[in-house]
């Protein structure tokens, strides 16, 4: 039995020896500091490419769902403004006029503003948002005052037809013009309009062929691409407008 124990003892040693001389010798697994920098580089390129498609994607989406929302809320506010108040037709509305007096400090005047203040006023309440009253400063020609919400989307302009046109419950009174933010206006991308009967009912601008091809796709007038972006809900007229057609192609990637 002794014999055999020490026999075993030299096997048993050996593997030791070997299990030792594997630790010892193995090499650890690690990124040099060249593939770290070429990775890191590779990301950045990535990145570079995607994110400021992802964040145009995310804005386009973002002001589209203002302009529906907008829609849908100054169409009701509209609504609910004649029942209350009679057709526009009624809501003695003055017409755009020059402001005469040369040494006021507004452009237009003090009859119309205060038709865009009535109207304005008549419609604020339905759509829980602020009427600051405007008016356009003679000293460096800026609009001021709007009928703000709380998503940042404001009416900035607002255009009132004439007396003698504004005659009839079915007769078109006006258009608005809005900007979905607070920065730089752009038509087509932050500005839009749209146009209100006598009637209450509203319509986005630029609801036909000619007007699209005429204004929307030719860049002359991009604030009438309205009808389009709530139609095809996208903003490709200002990727490939040369593509599209109103009754065709609406998508680039089509």
């Amino acid at each position: 039995a002794v014999i055999a124990d020490v026999n075993r003892r030299p096997v048993k040693c050996e593997r030791v020896r070997n299990r030792l001389n594997v630790l010892t010798t193995s090499k650890k697994v690690a990124f040099t500091l060249a593939e770290v920098l070429v990775t890191l580089g590779v990301i950045g390129i990535v990145a570079a490419m995607t994110i400021p498609t992802l964040i145009s994607s995310y804005q386009e989406k973002a002001t589209i769902a203002k302009v529906k929302k907008f829609y849908s809320t100054f169409a009701q506010a509209c609504q609910l403004a004649v029942v209350e108040n009679g057709t526009m037709n009624e809501w003695g509305l003055s017409g755009y006029e020059e402001n005469n007096d040369k040494n006021s400090q507004y452009l237009l005047s003090d009859k119309y503003y205060a038709s865009i203040d009535k109207f304005m006023n008549n419609i604020a309440k339905y759509m829980k948002a602020e009427y600051v009253p405007k008016r356009t400063l003679r000293a460096n020609n800026k609009v001021e005052g709007g009928l703000y919400f709380n998503d940042g989307t404001y009416i900035m302009g607002i255009y009132l037809t004439p007396p003698n046109s504004c005659t009839t419950p079915v007769a078109l009174c006006g258009d608005v013009y809005i900007s979905t933010d607070g920065g730089v206006v752009t038509p087509g991308k932050n500005q839009f309009s749209f146009l209100f009967y006598a009637d209450g009912k509203v319509r986005p601008n630029g609801s036909s062929k000619s007007v699209f091809n005429g204004n929307c796709k030719s860049g002359l007038n991009r604030g009438l691409c309205t009808a389009w972006l709530l139609k095809y809900e996208n903003m490709d007229y200002l990727k490939c407008p040369e593509e599209l057609e109103w009754d065709g192609k609406h998508k680039c990637s089509e």
